[in-house]
């Protein structure tokens, strides 16, 4: 089952495979402020003059994850049980350098791994299929 909506995207040969459900990591649709869980619209934020400010008074920023920020248990755990039952496992973009996402590929057991990014990963890992390149174009070759 593929662990990625974005890998399922262009043209298909064979119809495409059901989707799991997966807890989306960025699950607001626009900027937000952590303290009062407001959304602002992207409009808004860029006509803001100096650092934008939610009407509570917390600093609205963009809904990721940044460096050294935690990120979501609950969404590190469903990861992991997808990926612990996935038959394949394509990872894209990713050196594989920075934890706790690089260790997720540990869980998987399933058959087929392809990690596809431009230079190899930080680590060797026994039984992967690296291919070195930019992950659009290899999915636009295949």
């Amino acid at each position: 089952r593929p662990l990625s909506r974005r890998a399922d995207r262009g043209k298909r040969r064979h119809p495409p495979l059901p989707a799991p459900s997966i807890p989306p990591s960025r699950s607001r649709k626009a900027p937000a402020s952590p303290a009062a869980g407001a959304l602002y619209p992207a409009e808004q934020i860029a006509e803001s003059a100096g650092i934008p400010r939610c009407r509570c008074g917390g600093v609205i920023k963009p809904d990721v994850v940044l460096y050294e920020e935690p990120l979501d248990q609950a969404v590190l755990a469903r990861s992991v049980e997808l990926i612990e039952e996935a038959d394949t496992l394509i990872v894209g973009g990713t050196s594989l350098n920075v934890q706790p996402a690089a260790s997720l590929i540990d869980f998987f057991r399933g058959k087929n791994a392809v990690v596809i990014n431009r230079g190899a990963p930080a680590r060797s890992m026994q039984g992967v299929l690296f291919i070195d390149g930019k992950i659009g174009e290899v999915f636009s070759a295949v």
